[in-house]
């Protein structure tokens, strides 16, 4: 039987304790290793960065704006209320994983609320209600 000689080459110990000992791989070895090792671990931490910021906060979700008056827009196109169950219905047909986020005007009322929150009471996917914050909004006015 006949072993294979290993590729590693290992050096005699430098110190001459006397105990005949291996203390490591050559530096031919274990140098272009480090440097392979080192460029890996940079090119990851500029890269998940750049692919982290690429991911669409908005994902997951279909935002529905409600403006004075309790008109639903969708993307910038307003939504006749009667009709908002069915485009409901579509998005999450597409995304069944999607949620409904309702984004109510800062200074609509409760009562401009309620049609749409009982033409959503049956929706396929749950709804959310984000409510303005009326600091930030305070602070932006001069």
């Amino acid at each position: 039987m006949t072993f294979r000689q290993s590729p590693v080459r290992w050096r005699s110990n430098s110190a001459g304790d006397g105990l005949g000992g291996d203390d490591g791989i050559d530096s031919n070895y274990w140098l272009p290793l480090a440097d392979v090792l080192l460029v890996l671990i940079t090119f990851t931490a500029l890269l998940i960065p750049v692919r982290m910021d690429r991911v669409d906060p908005a994902a997951g979700y279909l935002p529905v704006r409600i403006d004075l008056e309790g008109q639903p827009t969708i993307q910038g196109e307003p939504v006749p209320i009667h009709r908002l169950p069915a485009v409901v219905q579509a998005y999450a047909s597409r995304n069944p994983q999607g949620r409904l986020r309702l984004i109510p005007d800062p200074e609509a009322s409760w009562g401009v609320m309620r049609p749409v929150m009982l033409m959503l009471k049956d929706s396929p996917m749950p709804v959310e209600l984000r409510l303005p914050n009326r600091l930030r909004q305070l602070r932006q006015q001069p």
